[in-house]
């Protein structure tokens, strides 16, 4: 997990896989940006290779938990992580913007 801090929002870029044994690591790296002075945040899985069911309900409860007050997070997918959400058919919840490569 990489963060980049700019004058706007902080990025966590992820890529691998994002599975029960990485999550925990993104859920702290999320938890840390999130603090970043409220810009919001640019999660960033256009490298991500896997997903499993622990990287989705991560995805899940921060779209769900996130308010009008809270800062933003918009996510960038890869085409694994579109695919997935897809089958489950959560992307009325979790809405992907395009890795753009």
């Amino acid at each position: 997990m990489l963060t980049h801090l700019s004058d706007g929002p902080v990025r966590v870029v992820v890529s691998g896989e994002l599975d029960i044994e990485t999550v925990p690591l993104l859920r702290e790296a999320l938890d840390a940006a999130e603090y970043a002075d409220g810009r919001g945040v640019i999660l960033d899985l256009a490298a991500v290779s896997f997903i499993d069911s622990t990287g989705l309900q991560l995805l899940l409860s921060r779209k769900i938990a996130a308010t009008a007050d809270a800062p933003q997070l918009r996510i960038v997918a890869s085409d694994v992580v579109r695919r997935l959400v897809d089958l489950a058919g959560v992307q009325h919840v979790i809405d992907l913007e395009a890795s753009g490569g």
